[in-house]
């Protein structure tokens, strides 16, 4: 069993140092509008795939792509924006996100068309890994099929599992009350 645990923690660990290493991906780590939660110990463990659209004034030129530059040129507006608007609750207070990892993805059939989605990958860390969760995200992409993102939620304490859709008129989700 100690074994099995000393493995959890590593292995999220190791997938985090390798994926910081990659400056642009032109695969999905997520599927676009998809996203992960993954409650291992007293840590949440998030992977969601977001449009680019969502965050504003990062094409600089206004011609409706994001290059590399103009990603890396707003990197921490970015990544403020993400610590804004995606939060989870727990026990009547916000859990900090962090680690954020960004991978920029680039479309399959031309990386001229700029950057189409944002894998973003991060930790949040709990008092107690029990009872409802709250989870909110206010960052979604212009075009209709960039409003919705569906997330898997799991808790390996207890192997509870839940999916859940967000969308701008319904940005949170509680999960795993303990009525079920």
């Amino acid at each position: 069993m100690r074994l099995l645990n000393r493995y959890l923690r590593v292995v999220p660990l190791a997938l985090t140092l390798c994926l910081m290493s990659v400056q642009q991906v032109y695969a999905h780590l997520m599927v676009a509008q998809h996203g992960t939660l993954n409650l291992i110990g007293k840590d949440v463990f998030m992977v969601l795939s977001l449009p680019i659209s969502a965050f504003e004034g990062i094409d600089e030129d206004n011609d409706g792509k994001v290059t590399m530059v103009e990603f890396n040129n707003h990197r921490g507006v970015i990544v403020d924006s993400i610590r804004q608007k995606i939060t989870l609750g727990h026990a009547g207070k916000n859990a900090s996100l962090e680690g954020i990892i960004l991978s920029p993805v680039l479309p399959h059939n031309s990386a001229s068309q700029g950057i189409s989605q944002l894998a973003v990958m991060g930790r949040f860390t709990l008092d107690d890994p029990a009872g409802a969760l709250r989870f909110q995200m206010g960052l979604h992409g212009r075009q209709t099929a960039e409003q919705t993102l569906e997330i898997t939620a799991t808790r390996k304490y207890d192997s509870r599992k839940a999916i859940f859709e967000l969308t701008p008129s319904a940005s949170a989700a509680v999960i795993f009350r303990e009525d079920g």
